[in-house]
Parts: structure tokens; sequence; C-alpha cells
């Protein structure tokens, strides 16, 4: 026991410190059953492995890093530090962006990035539309007004808490308020759900809101409603409904009413949308038409923060993945109207159940397998484990040429940085070597995304791990 525990800790160490990381299935309640997770497990791994292995297409830095964050990429990873700190160091642009990139920051670190979260809640603000929207105008003026925002009192005045809102249960360390008015007279109802994504975040982070945000873009997506119960892109209520709108008019509605502390499980509004969408699940599942992958990240959102398991007799969720995952292309990437790239984040969002419910939950620790058959190393000293791995031997296999990957420069005004090729080098007992660009731990084994494919590694047959990096 005791060469058994030196062992798995050299392993264990060995993986967090570098770039491997670990992508753990859905959460328990997908219902999906073994099969079915498997794929599941897979689709997400090979779809990440894409995502730090593709060029990153202009305006597409934010949504790429919160699906990184999501698929538990190390934030040691090459690819990963590259994108948050050209994030970090360009100005604020672009509503869904900036909404993103609040949601990014949240849920990689809300104390350590406050500050720039604060930054984007202030810029949300600012741009709110006349009627309650957000739009595509105003990213302009608004760019350059990044500075840190003003540090509140700590103990907000009974007239301020009056004014402001925050999350739940969560102290405010910092409150906004609105400087600047450049907000057009409407906007659309896409950069709209995303706004109010972004909000939450902040407020998620200890951000008080100006009140009057919050009631304002509740009462428009109120008055958007079409009288059968969905909403449409636009701002006209003669428009008809469909999904992607109508799903973000039920995440909306179901956050603002949460943190305006009503009852949003027994929201009417919220209720005529979800049986709008039984009526319509189905006819909006179809991969191949227009705007598929959007459509099912908006699912994804209205499902989890409206609680609903299932529209109609379908469940979301197991219609969705199954579509999914018979549709991944090989490189790991799904096709659509939104372009690769984009589409993969869409899908591996909608595969994790990335969405955060309203209502706080415990997720357990999960603990890796043990090993079943340990390595014993020569004597007592732990590194002698390192040491007598075949890979680490003169006369060992060696390992096959690893290519060099070009420059790949970011495209969004911000300065290039040279993306590099991770790669993983396993040993296995039998003294072979396997090669992989990104590791998943699931259910005892490890997941390897190689070139061939994806590669199931037993733990048992496990000697040693490296990693390589190349630029």
């Amino acid at each position: 026991m005791r060469y058994l525990r030196i062992v798995f800790a050299f392993i264990a160490l060995g993986l967090i410190l570098t770039n491997a990381s670990f992508v753990y299935p859905a959460d328990k309640g997908s219902g999906a059953d073994k099969e079915l997770q498997k794929k599941i497990d897979e689709a997400i791994a090979k779809g990440t492995g894409y995502l730090l292995t593709s060029p990153l297409p202009p305006n597409t830095r934010e949504l790429i890093l919160l699906t990184l964050i999501h698929g538990e990429v190390s934030p040691f990873n090459d690819i990963f530090k590259g994108l948050l700190n050209n994030m970090l160091e360009s100005p604020l642009d672009r509503t869904y962006n900036v909404a993103l990139q609040a949601m990014a920051l949240e849920k990689l670190d809300a104390k350590k990035y406050q500050e720039r979260i604060a930054e984007c809640a202030q810029w949300l603000v600012d741009a709110q539309c006349k009627n309650g929207q957000w739009s595509y105008v105003g990213n302009n003026q608004l760019a350059a007004q990044t500075t840190p925002r003003n540090k509140p009192q700590v103990t907000p005045s009974t007239t301020q808490k009056d004014e402001y809102i925050t999350g739940n249960g969560i102290k405010a360390d910092i409150i906004i308020k609105r400087k600047t008015i450049v907000g057009v007279p409407s906007g659309d109802n896409s950069n709209t759900q995303y706004a109010v994504l972004g909000l939450r975040a902040c407020m998620d982070a200890g951000i008080a809101l100006p009140k009057d945000t919050i009631t304002l873009t509740k009462k428009w997506w109120e008055s958007a409603q079409n009288p059968d119960g969905g909403w449409n892109y636009g701002s006209l209520r003669t428009q008809a409904s469909y999904a992607s709108m109508t799903a973000g008019g039920i995440s909306s509605l179901a956050i603002l009413e949460y943190y305006m502390k009503e009852k949003y499980k027994d929201c009417q509004r919220i209720k005529r949308a979800v049986r709008w969408m039984e009526n319509s699940f189905t006819t909006t599942l179809d991969l191949r038409v227009g705007w598929a992958l959007y459509t099912y990240y908006s699912f994804e959102r209205a499902g989890i923060l409206a609680e609903v398991d299932k529209f109609g007799r379908y469940d979301w969720y197991l219609e969705g993945a199954k579509r999914l995952v018979n549709s991944q292309n090989a490189s790991g990437s799904w096709s659509g109207a939104s372009g690769d790239v984009v589409n993969a984040c869409f899908a591996v969002l909608f595969l994790k159940r990335a969405t955060k419910a309203l209502r706080a939950e415990i997720t357990p620790v999960k603990k890796m397998k043990p090993m079943e058959t340990p390595v014993e190393p020569k004597n007592d000293k732990p590194e002698d484990f390192v040491q007598n791995s075949p890979a680490a031997q003169p006369n060992a296999r060696a390992v096959e040429n690893i290519p060099a990957v070009e420059e790949n420069p970011l495209t969004e005004n911000v300065q290039p940085f040279v993306q590099t090729r991770n790669y993983i080098i396993i040993t296995l007992k039998n003294n072979s070597v396997v090669k992989g660009s990104y590791l998943n731990y699931h259910k005892g084994d490890f997941l390897l995304v190689t070139d061939d494919g994806i590669k199931t590694i037993e733990i048992g047959n496990l000697f040693s791990i490296e990693y390589r990096e190349v630029k």
C-alpha cells in the first residue's frame, strides 16, 4: 500500500502540473444510459480537443474560453492562458463578448477577477437600450471605458439596498451606477438574452446592479411576449415566435424573477412559453437547419433555469445529446451556419449542461479509482518511480517525431501569440507508447484524444505519463 500511494501520488501530481485536463461526465441529472453517457463523454473530449487546436475565428475568443472552462481544461494550458491574457488586456467590445467574458471569469474565479467583471457590468448597464433590450449599437462608444469602477461602502445604506440588486445571499463588494447613456431606442432578443446571462454572472460575483436596469429589461421581456407564448428576434410582436428566442425568453425571465426575489417557478409567462416549446420542440431539432447549435444551447439554458426536464413528452437533453453525438465530425467539430468552431462551443456547453441552476446544489467531490496493480519502485525513494520509467531511460522505445504547429494569431485587435501543441505521452506496462493531445478521466479509465480518435487506457496498465510541448 505504501508503494501504491507513492506511485499514484506521482501520477496525479504529474497530471495536475501539466496541461493535461480532466473532463468529467455530464451531471447525473442527464438521464443518459451507460452507452450514451460514454458517447457524450467522448464527444465532449473530442470537441474540447478540437477547440484547443483550431485557428481562432473573429469574435469567438470569449465563447471559446467559456467552453474550455466548462470543459475543465487546465488554466495552465498555453492556449487557455493565451486566450485569457489577451481577453483581459483588450478593451471591452460587443454585447455578446462582454456578457460571455463576465460568465467566463465568474466561473473561473469570481474573486480574483472581480474588478474586471465589474467593468463588464458597467459596460452592460451603460449599453442598455431605452426599451430595455441590448443591441449591436453603442459598442464603439463604450469600448474605451474599461477603467476600474468605484468601490462601494462596506454596508450599503437602506436607500441603496432598495436601488440595487445583487446575487441572492451574496454580499455586494462593488456597486455599479449608470454613468453613460449610449443605448439606441431598441435592440434584439439575441443580444438581450446574452446580456441577461452576463448580468447574472456579475451579480453572482458580488456586484450590485441598478434595480432600474433589471426592472427595465424584465418589463421588456414581458411586453414582447407573443400571444402564443413565444418570442421572436426583433421588437415587434407581429413577428412569428421561434424556438431559440422563446428559450431565451424563458431563461431571461427566470433569471430576472429570481434575482428580484419573485416566485419564478410560478411565473405564468414562463409557463406559457414552456407550453409553446412543448408544441414546437421536435421541429427545431434538425441539425441541418439554420442556427441549430445556437438553438440547442438556448434549450440547455431554458431547461435548467426553468427546471424543466421535458418539453412535452421529449427529454430535451437526451434528444439533443443523441443527435449531437451522432453528428460530430471526425475532427471533433460540428457543422452548421455558425461555423465549426462556434458550433463546437455550443455543442460542448449543451452536453456539459453548463448552465448553473438558480438554486444552489452541493456537488460531491469526484474521486479517482485507485490503481489495481501498483508499480513497485526499486527502493523507498519516491523519485525512483520517475527514474525507472521506460520513457526516462536512454534505451527506451523512442517516441515518434512530433510535428511543429505554425503560429496562430488571434484576430480580435490584440497581440498575436504562438499556438503551441500540447502532447501527453503515456507509457504502458508493456513498454508501448501512446501520444495524444487531450486527456479525460472517466469511471476509472483514461480517454486520450489522439490523431486517430479516442483511445481508452485502463489505469491498471498505466506506467508513466509525460508532457511535451512544441511551439
